[in-house]
């Protein structure tokens, strides 16, 4: 393919931006992409892609899912090309390839894994084209990016190359319909013995037939959409599962996986179901490209999960756990909260919430769209070992409002400004501490950590 003289251009800029700011001891992941796509709009078709690429996307988990899929290739010590720290939307993506390329954007890496922001899709699936793509999940997201879930799956339907290899959640219908002409493994969990089934939540994406717009019977609910389905009308059901969850302990943190009659037992790695998700897409790449389940299973025993997702802090007999909860994500959200609404055995708990995305910075003009925590399963957290909900920001009333109409008494509700603030207004009986951040103030939730740590750390020696 003959390149223009602005791809040059284009690509001797981003080099320069790249070691500008490395120079000046900055990630230099997204700036540098930015000019690329300035000078060169088009800039991603000239430049070569890895031998072997992989996708990963969907709504939840696939910062996780691309990190666990990077930590196997770590540790068979193949280096992979990522934008493992940088963005997942068109600018990310083109720093990355930069590393896996000459000068002039010739290919030099036989590996790559890009996390692909679902959004971003129609920017970036023209020009990449991935032999394998990873679609962890589709729900609702956020109102103001993302509008509504159909208007995801038709620009994922129209970009997504016709030669890629999908990877789709089984257990989630609206990812496991995507692209019907395409090739598929299907990944999910079976439904375990005694496990409780979440038919209460708030968001439900998917009530009627794709194919006949009748009612879908709902024969097993994990959460939301995700389960198993059926349609009495026309016989729609969901796919059967090719690599699945055959048996999960959450507690001894183990699980049984099966394919094509083959099983193995993994370590689970985390505490939630949402983990195991995340785990059984990673396995399913490394069966697809030949790895076998036991040799999956040997390298998955040396991996943890990615620290800014789901974090301990032990001080004396209590703890500092934080979560990420992702702004504007009404099912992120709800996910954390069954997470904790179930997790009886921390004590008493007390919640901070710092995942507003304007809340603790000097911001107060700007406006966030609040309507996503009318859709979180807010009555999630009115328990028994809950013991105070502690809000600071602009939005705090908003919060406390729907606090309310969760049911939650007042009394466990605490309204403060600022968020040192809200470590202050820390009960002396709490044995367990949930920061709730976003991934928009990851630094100021590692400081506000360090600072409850410090705080409960003074409470034990008092």
């Amino acid at each position: 393919m003959k390149r223009p003289i602005r791809f040059y251009v284009a690509i001797f800029m981003a080099r320069s931006a790249r070691f500008l700011l490395k120079k000046l001891k900055r990630n230099a992941t997204h700036f540098p992409g930015q000019v690329a796509r300035t000078i060169c709009f088009d800039f991603l078709k000239y430049l070569q892609q890895p031998t072997h690429l992989i996708g990963v996307t969907g709504t939840n988990g696939k910062t996780t899912v691309s990190n666990m899929i990077l930590d196997v290739f770590k540790a068979q010590r193949i280096e992979v090309a990522n934008n493992k720290l940088g963005s997942n939307i068109t600018e990310g993506v083109i720093t990355a390839l930069l590393d896996a390329t000459t000068f002039f954007g010739n290919r030099k890496s036989e590996w790559g894994v890009l996390e692909i922001d679902e959004r971003a899709s129609l920017r970036i699936f023209p020009y990449i084209k991935p032999d394998v793509l990873v679609v962890t999940n589709l729900f609702r997201d956020s109102y103001k990016r993302n509008a509504h879930i159909e208007f995801i799956v038709d620009l994922l339907n129209k970009y997504i190359p016709e030669t890629t290899h999908l990877i789709v959640n089984g257990d989630d219908l609206i990812a496991s319909m995507l692209c019907a002409p395409n090739s598929r493994t299907t990944f999910g969990i079976l439904p375990q013995e005694n496990e409780l089934q979440v038919r209460d939540s708030i968001i439900n994406d998917l009530v009627y037939c794709p194919n006949c717009e009748n009612r879908l019977t709902r024969d097993f609910v994990r959460y939301h959409h995700v389960g198993i389905h059926h349609c009495e009308s026309c016989g729609f059901k969901s796919l059967p599962l090719d690599v699945y969850v055959k048996t999960l302990d959450v507690a001894l943190r183990r699980m049984v996986v099966e394919s094509k009659g083959v099983s193995c037992e993994f370590r689970l790695v985390g505490s939630n179901i949402t983990d195991a998700y995340n785990m059984i897409a990673m396995i399913s790449v490394f069966l697809h490209y030949g790895k076998t389940l036991s040799e999956i299973s040997s390298i998955v025993d040396t991996l943890s999960i990615v620290e800014s997702r789901f974090d301990e802090i032990v001080v004396g007999n209590k703890r500092v756990i934080g979560l990420l909860a992702k702004d504007q994500n009404p099912v992120a959200n709800s996910r954390v909260f069954d997470f904790i609404r179930r997790e009886t055995s921390w004590g008493k708990v007390a919640i901070l919430f710092a995942n507003e995305v304007y809340a603790h910075v000097d911001n107060p003009d700007e406006v966030e769209n609040m309507a996503w925590i009318y859709d979180t399963d807010m009555e999630y957290l009115n328990q028994e070992h809950v013991s105070q909900l502690i809000v600071g920001g602009h939005r705090r009333y908003d919060f406390y409002a729907r606090m309310r109409m969760a049911g939650i008494p007042k009394s466990k509700i605490v309204i403060v400004d600022k968020e040192e603030d809200e470590i202050r207004m820390i009960d002396s009986s709490i044995d367990t501490v949930v920061l709730l951040y976003s991934t928009k103030n990851i630094p100021i939730a590692n400081r506000m950590k360090k600072e409850i740590a410090k705080h409960l750390v003074s409470e034990v020696n008092v």
